[in-house]
């Protein structure tokens, strides 16, 4: 577990549709960890939907732990102050690999056998029960959320638009990426029985 200190974070990437910026520590050679910072405050005002996004992502990754294909939680902070910006911040486990969309549309000279997929697929249908087993309900599922460990399986991770406590499976909210949502969730509310 790292020490969540002011100094020494490089961003990896921004996305615009995302509520948090990921970083890995400067001067490290292999991370160990990527942070996830949701900011309190921008511009002035109050990011109380950041505040929700940590929590909701805090409390799905602590009752996941320990599952094999469920993204590790290193550790969190209620609150980190970079350059006078007041942050949430989770310690989550770093891949080296990337996700599994980075493997599908720039994993050059990676050849994906049928075992390949189908192992993906288990690893994916594990991860995803278990979650339901626990009435948690992940809301966006796609290929850059699938994070692949060094021997390329699959584990789940950004638990960040999930709803918990759902045991009846009803979208209650529409959230997630557009292209990677069922067709029936349009027709909100939609209620979808357990996995058995």
């Amino acid at each position: 577990m790292c020490d969540l200190s002011e100094d020494g974070f490089v961003q990896l990437n921004r996305n615009p549709f995302s509520q948090a910026d990921r970083s890995i520590r400067k001067h490290v050679d292999q991370p160990e960890s990527i942070f996830k910072f949701f900011a309190k405050h921008r511009h002035g005002e109050d990011l109380n939907i950041n505040k929700d996004f940590f929590e909701i992502e805090l409390e799905a990754l602590e009752t996941l732990k320990g599952h094999p294909n469920i993204m590790e939680l290193k550790n969190s902070s209620q609150s980190l102050s970079i350059d006078r910006i007041e942050y949430f911040v989770l310690e989550l486990e770093y891949f080296m690999n990337g996700t599994l969309k980075d493997v599908l549309f720039n994993g050059e000279g990676y050849i994906h056998t049928d075992h390949t997929i189908f192992v993906w697929c288990e690893n994916i249908l594990k991860g995803l029960s278990f979650m339901h087993s626990k009435k948690i309900r992940h809301s966006d599922i796609k290929p850059g959320n699938l994070f692949m460990m060094p021997d390329y399986k699959i584990k789940i991770g950004d638990f960040d638009l999930a709803e918990l406590d759902n045991d009846t499976f009803e979208c209650r909210k529409m959230c997630g990426t557009p292209v990677y949502q069922p067709p029936e969730l349009y027709s909100v509310p939609v209620v979808v029985g357990p996995i058995k």
